[in-house]
Protein backbone atom coordinates (compact mmCIF):
# COMPACT_ATOMS: atom_id res chain seq x y z
CA UNK A 1 0.00 0.00 0.00
CA UNK A 2 2.71 2.52 1.24
CA UNK A 3 4.40 1.47 -2.51
CA UNK A 4 1.18 2.52 -4.60
CA UNK A 5 1.11 5.60 -2.83
CA UNK A 6 4.57 6.71 -3.23
CA UNK A 7 4.39 5.99 -6.87
CA UNK A 8 7.08 2.92 -6.56
CA UNK A 9 5.01 0.68 -9.10
CA UNK A 10 6.55 2.74 -11.81
CA UNK A 11 9.37 1.60 -11.85
CA UNK A 12 12.29 2.30 -14.70
CA UNK A 13 15.46 0.52 -14.65
CA UNK A 14 17.50 2.89 -16.29
CA UNK A 15 17.86 6.41 -17.90
CA UNK A 16 17.01 4.64 -21.87
CA UNK A 17 14.43 2.65 -20.56
CA UNK A 18 12.86 5.29 -18.21
CA UNK A 19 12.59 7.23 -21.81
CA UNK A 20 11.31 4.00 -23.46
CA UNK A 21 8.73 3.61 -20.92
CA UNK A 22 7.71 7.45 -21.36
CA UNK A 23 7.42 7.67 -25.13
CA UNK A 24 4.94 4.38 -25.12
CA UNK A 25 2.96 5.63 -22.51
CA UNK A 26 2.78 9.34 -23.87
CA UNK A 27 3.04 10.83 -20.11
CA UNK A 28 5.86 13.42 -21.48
CA UNK A 29 3.63 14.34 -23.54
CA UNK A 30 5.60 13.96 -27.22
CA UNK A 31 4.75 10.62 -29.80
CA UNK A 32 7.82 9.18 -31.13
CA UNK A 33 8.22 9.84 -34.90
CA UNK A 34 6.60 7.94 -37.73
CA UNK A 35 7.97 5.15 -39.14
CA UNK A 36 10.14 6.08 -42.06
CA UNK A 37 10.43 9.50 -40.53
CA UNK A 38 14.01 10.13 -39.18
CA UNK A 39 14.07 10.61 -35.73
CA UNK A 40 15.35 14.03 -34.24
CA UNK A 41 18.25 14.01 -32.03
CA UNK A 42 17.09 16.84 -30.12
CA UNK A 43 13.83 15.36 -29.72
CA UNK A 44 15.36 12.59 -27.94
CA UNK A 45 17.10 14.45 -25.45
CA UNK A 46 13.67 16.49 -24.84
CA UNK A 47 12.37 13.23 -23.77
CA UNK A 48 15.18 11.62 -22.03
CA UNK A 49 15.13 14.97 -19.80
CA UNK A 50 11.54 14.22 -19.21
CA UNK A 51 12.16 10.85 -17.89
CA UNK A 52 14.89 11.59 -15.60
CA UNK A 53 12.82 14.67 -14.09
CA UNK A 54 10.35 11.55 -13.62
CA UNK A 55 13.31 8.99 -12.25
CA UNK A 56 13.95 12.32 -9.58
CA UNK A 57 10.63 11.87 -8.26
CA UNK A 58 10.77 8.01 -7.94
CA UNK A 59 14.08 8.45 -6.27
CA UNK A 60 12.54 11.47 -3.94
CA UNK A 61 9.64 8.63 -3.33
CA UNK A 62 11.95 5.84 -2.94
CA UNK A 63 14.00 7.41 -0.20
CA UNK A 64 10.64 8.16 2.24
CA UNK A 65 9.60 4.60 1.27
CA UNK A 66 12.78 3.62 2.90
CA UNK A 67 12.70 5.88 5.60
CA UNK A 68 9.07 4.77 6.42
CA UNK A 69 10.58 0.83 6.35
CA UNK A 70 7.50 0.50 3.96
CA UNK A 71 9.46 -2.40 2.48
CA UNK A 72 9.20 -4.26 5.56
CA UNK A 73 5.37 -4.54 5.18
CA UNK A 74 6.02 -7.51 2.74
CA UNK A 75 8.30 -9.33 4.58
CA UNK A 76 11.79 -7.89 3.24
CA UNK A 77 14.62 -7.47 5.04
CA UNK A 78 15.56 -4.00 3.52
CA UNK A 79 14.52 -1.51 0.72
CA UNK A 80 17.65 -3.02 -1.58
CA UNK A 81 16.00 -6.48 -0.84
CA UNK A 82 12.80 -5.10 -1.95
CA UNK A 83 13.76 -4.11 -4.92
CA UNK A 84 15.31 -7.24 -6.09
CA UNK A 85 11.91 -8.68 -5.11
CA UNK A 86 9.21 -6.75 -6.18
CA UNK A 87 11.04 -4.56 -8.44
CA UNK A 88 12.95 -6.98 -10.52
CA UNK A 89 16.28 -5.51 -10.32
CA UNK A 90 19.72 -7.25 -9.79
CA UNK A 91 21.22 -6.57 -6.66
CA UNK A 92 23.69 -4.15 -7.63
CA UNK A 93 21.60 -1.86 -9.23
CA UNK A 94 19.00 -2.24 -6.25
CA UNK A 95 21.60 -1.31 -3.65
CA UNK A 96 22.99 2.05 -6.22
CA UNK A 97 19.70 3.32 -6.55
CA UNK A 98 18.41 2.69 -2.70
CA UNK A 99 21.93 4.96 -1.91
CA UNK A 100 21.20 7.59 -3.90
CA UNK A 101 17.64 7.99 -2.41
CA UNK A 102 19.49 7.69 0.65
CA UNK A 103 22.12 10.52 0.00
CA UNK A 104 19.35 12.47 -1.54
CA UNK A 105 17.04 13.21 1.11
CA UNK A 106 20.53 15.06 3.01
CA UNK A 107 21.82 16.88 0.09
CA UNK A 108 18.49 19.58 -1.36
CA UNK A 109 20.86 21.09 -3.67
CA UNK A 110 21.42 18.09 -5.57
CA UNK A 111 17.94 16.63 -5.22
CA UNK A 112 16.40 19.95 -6.05
CA UNK A 113 18.60 20.87 -9.84
CA UNK A 114 17.76 16.62 -10.29
CA UNK A 115 14.18 17.01 -10.02
CA UNK A 116 14.26 20.12 -11.81
CA UNK A 117 15.77 18.56 -14.70
CA UNK A 118 19.36 20.53 -14.62
CA UNK A 119 21.41 17.83 -13.97
CA UNK A 120 21.30 13.94 -15.07
CA UNK A 121 21.19 10.67 -12.69
CA UNK A 122 24.48 10.18 -13.60
CA UNK A 123 25.55 13.31 -12.44
CA UNK A 124 23.38 13.32 -9.52
CA UNK A 125 25.01 9.83 -8.44
CA UNK A 126 28.56 11.27 -8.89
CA UNK A 127 27.41 14.26 -6.26
CA UNK A 128 26.27 11.90 -3.70
CA UNK A 129 29.06 9.95 -3.25
CA UNK A 130 30.82 12.53 -1.68
CA UNK A 131 30.80 12.63 2.06
CA UNK A 132 29.34 15.62 3.55
CA UNK A 133 30.18 18.69 0.95
CA UNK A 134 29.10 21.99 2.30
CA UNK A 135 26.23 23.18 0.12
CA UNK A 136 28.31 25.84 -1.85
CA UNK A 137 30.11 22.52 -2.89
CA UNK A 138 26.78 21.31 -4.27
CA UNK A 139 26.02 24.29 -5.90
CA UNK A 140 29.40 24.47 -7.41
CA UNK A 141 29.23 21.04 -9.12
CA UNK A 142 25.86 21.83 -9.76
CA UNK A 143 26.82 24.29 -12.09
CA UNK A 144 29.41 22.37 -13.78
CA UNK A 145 27.07 19.32 -14.47
CA UNK A 146 25.17 22.05 -16.34
CA UNK A 147 28.24 23.31 -18.18
CA UNK A 148 29.62 20.21 -18.44
CA UNK A 149 30.02 16.80 -18.97
CA UNK A 150 29.20 13.97 -16.43
CA UNK A 151 33.34 13.19 -16.47
CA UNK A 152 33.91 16.45 -16.02
CA UNK A 153 32.00 16.55 -12.79
CA UNK A 154 33.30 12.88 -12.11
CA UNK A 155 36.71 14.55 -12.07
CA UNK A 156 35.93 17.19 -10.26
CA UNK A 157 34.81 14.83 -7.45
CA UNK A 158 37.97 13.01 -7.42
CA UNK A 159 39.88 16.73 -6.63
CA UNK A 160 37.41 17.39 -3.72
CA UNK A 161 38.02 13.99 -1.92
CA UNK A 162 41.42 13.97 -2.50
CA UNK A 163 41.49 17.67 -1.12
CA UNK A 164 38.77 16.85 1.58
CA UNK A 165 41.27 13.90 2.75
CA UNK A 166 44.18 16.01 3.71
CA UNK A 167 42.59 17.93 6.28
CA UNK A 168 40.53 15.29 7.56
CA UNK A 169 41.34 14.70 11.47
CA UNK A 170 43.29 11.24 11.57
CA UNK A 171 40.93 9.80 13.97
CA UNK A 172 37.87 10.01 11.17
CA UNK A 173 40.28 8.41 8.58
CA UNK A 174 40.99 5.85 11.09
CA UNK A 175 37.02 4.79 11.34
CA UNK A 176 37.42 4.21 8.21
CA UNK A 177 40.09 2.21 7.15
CA UNK A 178 39.02 -1.16 6.94
CA UNK A 179 40.91 -4.78 5.64
CA UNK A 180 38.47 -7.61 4.15
CA UNK A 181 39.93 -10.80 3.02
CA UNK A 182 37.26 -12.97 0.60
CA UNK A 183 38.79 -16.50 0.25
CA UNK A 184 38.21 -18.18 -3.60
CA UNK A 185 37.72 -21.35 -4.70
CA UNK A 186 40.77 -21.82 -6.86
CA UNK A 187 43.02 -21.13 -3.58
CA UNK A 188 43.48 -17.87 -3.81
CA UNK A 189 42.24 -14.88 -1.78
CA UNK A 190 40.74 -11.09 -2.86
CA UNK A 191 41.78 -8.53 -0.41
CA UNK A 192 39.78 -5.18 -0.20
CA UNK A 193 41.09 -2.42 1.80
CA UNK A 194 39.88 1.02 2.58
CA UNK A 195 43.23 2.75 3.54
CA UNK A 196 44.00 6.79 2.64
CA UNK A 197 45.69 7.72 -0.54
CA UNK A 198 49.05 7.09 0.51
CA UNK A 199 48.74 4.01 2.61
CA UNK A 200 46.76 2.60 -1.09
CA UNK A 201 50.05 3.93 -2.66
CA UNK A 202 52.10 1.97 -0.69
CA UNK A 203 50.65 -1.03 -0.80
CA UNK A 204 50.29 -1.46 -4.37
CA UNK A 205 54.19 -0.91 -4.61
CA UNK A 206 54.55 -3.74 -2.18
CA UNK A 207 51.89 -5.77 -4.26
CA UNK A 208 54.04 -5.10 -7.19
CA UNK A 209 57.44 -5.69 -5.66
CA UNK A 210 56.07 -9.07 -4.44
CA UNK A 211 54.26 -9.77 -7.44
CA UNK A 212 58.06 -9.29 -9.68
CA UNK A 213 59.89 -10.89 -7.07
CA UNK A 214 57.06 -14.58 -7.25
CA UNK A 215 57.18 -14.19 -11.15
CA UNK A 216 61.43 -13.57 -10.87
CA UNK A 217 61.52 -17.54 -8.70
CA UNK A 218 59.08 -19.08 -10.67
CA UNK A 219 61.54 -18.16 -13.94
CA UNK A 220 64.51 -19.18 -12.07
CA UNK A 221 63.27 -22.16 -11.08
CA UNK A 222 65.22 -25.49 -12.59
CA UNK A 223 63.19 -28.06 -14.55
CA UNK A 224 62.54 -31.59 -13.65
CA UNK A 225 65.42 -33.63 -14.82
CA UNK A 226 67.78 -30.92 -14.33
CA UNK A 227 71.18 -31.54 -11.91
CA UNK A 228 70.53 -30.80 -8.64
CA UNK A 229 66.59 -30.76 -8.81
CA UNK A 230 65.57 -32.39 -5.48
CA UNK A 231 62.84 -33.62 -7.20
CA UNK A 232 64.69 -35.82 -9.48
CA UNK A 233 65.06 -39.54 -8.53
CA UNK A 234 67.65 -40.32 -10.28
CA UNK A 235 69.49 -37.02 -9.34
Amino acid sequence: AIADRLGLGRLMRCEEARAVAVIETGSAGADPPAAGVPVDGDWLVEVLGRAGQEHAAWLEALGRFDAEAGWSLDGSLSCAGWLVAKAGMCRATAYEKTGVARALRARPVVAEAFRAGRISYCAARAMVRLRHPDPATDASLVELAEAGTVVDVERACGYYRRLADQYRPPAEIDADRDVMVVPLDDGLVRVVATVSTLEGEEILAALRQTTDTGSARADTRPDPGEPGDPDDPDD
